[in-house]
């Protein structure tokens, strides 16, 4: 591949370089997604790596964590504060927001990342019981889920389907990376099939330990579609399926992402009241987003839920919270 990213500095990084950075230093669910097209990076002497941003109406918004070694995360976050004013940093954990708000930014709860531990992670009528209803009958009825089944070319298409029947029909970009019909190193495809007929497939980004041997330790769930005409419990029968092949490689946890705005139920941090009341509009609210649906649907899996922070220098305004908006394509 020899797809250049723009970068802050004015130098231009390869692609290889950025994954390189990613497979080094790339430990948060969210460090693959800084591949996606639009992403800018901003290196400097003093710290490995980079920081992956988005500008948005003037503001920079970066992705996660820095890509570097977490002991740099500190200086990283300094001297891109030095020469970027405007900044909110989306989807961080809680020890980096506590940095965060120690260097004076505001501070808030912005959603639970949903994580399943694999090591004893079985579906039966005892635990799980909704999921074991759908996976026995779809098994039952010849449904299969395969790795590498030669369906690449038609997730375009069962994708366009999946986005035609949503409320919101754009691509999600930036939290949610874009999906592509390409291949990616070391993302996990697997595809719903039967009578040789996809109906549906998910993808799994790599996470990948810090000084480790550059091959992935965990995944996050990123894409998960289907056809409009495909069963009740098809997606979950899908996801398990999943699962429970990583938790047979030894695979320790998985990540279902973000859900966005749920369980925000922490007083850590101060958080402007009215930064609550919009958050609290915008996720019981279906004009833009199910982010309650989302929520609810991931709790089926009874995983751990890790709270998540977004951070603003200096304060929360209008134009910073509606870019969030914006630059994850959802206006």
């Amino acid at each position: 591949m020899n797809r250049l990213m723009n970068t802050h500095s004015g130098a231009r990084h390869s692609y290889e370089q950025r994954l390189h950075d990613i497979r080094a230093f790339g430990g948060q669910a969210m460090s693959y997604s800084a591949l996606q097209e639009g992403i800018r990076e901003f290196r400097h002497p003093a710290f490995d790596g980079f920081v992956p941003y988005q500008t948005v109406w003037g503001v920079d918004y970066v992705l996660s964590h820095p890509v570097t070694p977490a002991n740099q995360y500190l200086i990283a976050t300094l001297l891109f504060l030095e020469h970027r004013r405007r900044v909110v940093l989306c989807q961080v954990s809680r020890n980096y927001a506590s940095m965060l708000s120690c260097l004076g930014l505001q501070v808030s709860p912005f959603g639970a990342e949903h994580i399943v531990p694999l090591s004893d992670f079985t579906v039966s009528w005892k635990k799980r019981r909704s999921l074991k209803r759908f996976c026995s009958r779809l098994a039952n009825q010849q449904y299969h889920v395969f790795e590498n089944a030669g369906f690449a070319r038609e997730t375009h298409s069962v994708s366009r389907e999946w986005l035609a029947h949503k409320q919101n029909s754009r691509e999600l970009s930036f939290l949610a990376r874009p999906f592509t019909d390409t291949d990616e190193p070391d993302v996990r495809t697997f595809y719903l099939i039967k009578q040789n007929r996809l109906l549906g497939f998910c993808t799994f980004d790599p996470v990948y330990a810090e000084g480790g041997d550059g091959r992935p330790v965990s995944y996050v769930l990123q894409h998960h579609r289907s056809v409009s005409d495909s069963p009740n419990g098809a997606g979950d029968y899908l996801l398990v399926s999943s699962l429970q092949q990583f938790r047979d490689e030894g695979i320790k946890e998985v990540s279902l992402g973000l859900s966005p705005l749920h369980d925000r139920a922490d007083d850590s941090f101060l958080v402007p009241q009215g930064v609550r009341r919009l958050f609290d509009w915008l996720y019981g609210t279906k004009f833009l987003y199910h982010f309650e649906d989302l929520g609810r649907h991931k709790e089926r899996f009874h995983g751990v839920k890790r709270q998540t922070y977004i951070a603003a220098y200096r304060k929360f305004t209008v134009r910073n919270l509606t870019g969030i908006l914006k630059v994850n394509n959802l206006i």
